[in-house]
């Protein structure tokens, strides 16, 4: 049995059936006529093409007459133009075009009591414009946000685990907030209770406060915003714990500059600076017959002239009455008693003129009552 003679195009190797006149593949004339034998040839004699083309049928080829190879070779160097172009423009992106990574546990903590720092600044806004006698509703909804502020950071700093190098600030953040929720407590304390006691229990967990957020700042900067103004907050509770009555809004004090107040027995030339001439009789009243003085520290000196005493008496919201007693009424040089509970409520209407030779215990019951107290 021979062996099958292969054909083969003598221009492209490509093979083609017997009795072909032109290649398929590249469109070569055949020398051989119609009744010639074609060129044929072995395949050693042949140089091995870039594919073995024996194993592509006629059908696989490409329209046109080109071979899949060719096509293949086509879509390899798109490929790698497209590769080299993406290259390109990763390449000239920059330094400032690299992709962030994911925030770490500092940057976590950062966002998490931002809003605590916020309502602190806030507060001390309102704080430092604070007057004694001045509302404090405005106080009291800025601190109420903090507290709001201060336990949704507590629950979230609670719920994040921090890496082993971040533990410090972990332990820093949550002294830090539970420093916080200290302060505002005590921030509530002056507000709703206002007292010496309560003035004088701020500037503890202040600076507590302070000096715990210092330590969370040194990795998160401005954590815990401003505390300030607690000073004054501290005088508003003294102010108010002595009954000095609340002011709206550019309302005039009473007597800025001074006001006559008259008199009654015993006492002369009673004046009211930054108070009503009600508190001041009543006051003068207190001191004649060792009553409280409503919240008024009072003093006295020797008065060689009538041979009394002229008094002075002031209280912490600055306001100042003085009067002078004869010199058979009854005086002392000793500080009165400071009550924080006393009212103001002597009617307007005390007479600054009552006769002279009208007896003391005759005198109206609400200016000084028998028992010593005032009304």
């Amino acid at each position: 049995m021979s062996t099958p003679v292969a054909h083969f195009c003598p221009e492209c190797g490509a093979p083609h059936d017997a009795g072909s006149h032109f290649c398929e593949n590249c469109g070569h004339r055949f020398d051989a006529g119609p009744g010639d034998e074609p060129v044929t040839a072995t395949i050693p004699t042949i140089p091995a093409p870039a594919r073995p083309a024996a194993t592509a049928p006629p059908q696989a080829q490409a329209p046109g007459g080109r071979s899949p190879w060719f096509w293949a070779a086509i879509a390899a160097g798109v490929v790698a133009v497209l590769a080299i172009a993406a290259a390109l423009i990763l390449g000239l992106g920059g330094k400032d075009e690299q992709p962030v990574g994911a925030p770490g546990y500092p940057s976590q903590i950062a966002g998490i009591v931002a809003p605590v720092g916020d309502a602190n600044d806030r507060l001390s806004d309102e704080l430092t414009a604070l007057d004694p006698g001045a509302p404090i509703a405005a106080v009291q909804r800025v601190r109420l946000a903090g507290v709001a502020a201060t336990s949704g950071a507590r629950v979230q700093a609670d719920a994040i685990t921090p890496p082993a190098d971040q533990r410090a600030l972990a332990t820093d953040t949550t002294a830090a907030l539970r420093a916080e929720q200290t302060l505002l407590t005590a921030i509530a304390a002056a507000i709703r209770r206002p007292s010496e006691r309560t003035a004088n229990a701020l500037a503890a967990p202040g600076q507590a406060a302070r000096d715990a957020w210092a330590r969370v700042a040194t990795s998160v900067p401005g954590a815990g915003g401003r505390i300030s103004g607690l000073d004054r907050l501290a005088a508003w509770a003294r102010a108010a714990a002595l009954g000095v009555p609340a002011t709206k809004a550019k309302q005039r004090p009473v007597n800025p500059q001074g006001a006559s107040c008259g008199g009654f027995e015993g006492i002369f030339d009673v004046s009211a600076t930054l108070t009503d001439c009600t508190t001041a009789v009543r006051v003068a009243a207190a001191v004649v017959n060792g009553g409280a003085t409503s919240g008024f520290t009072c003093r006295s000196k020797g008065n060689p002239t009538t041979g009394g005493d002229d008094w002075v008496c002031s209280n912490a919201a600055g306001a100042i009455i003085t009067f002078s007693v004869t010199g058979d009424a009854p005086a002392t040089d000793q500080p009165q008693d400071v009550p924080s509970d006393v009212p103001s409520d002597v009617p307007s209407d005390v007479p600054s003129d009552v006769p002279s030779d009208v007896p003391q215990e005759d005198a109206p019951s609400d200016v000084a009552p028998d028992d010593g107290s005032v009304g």
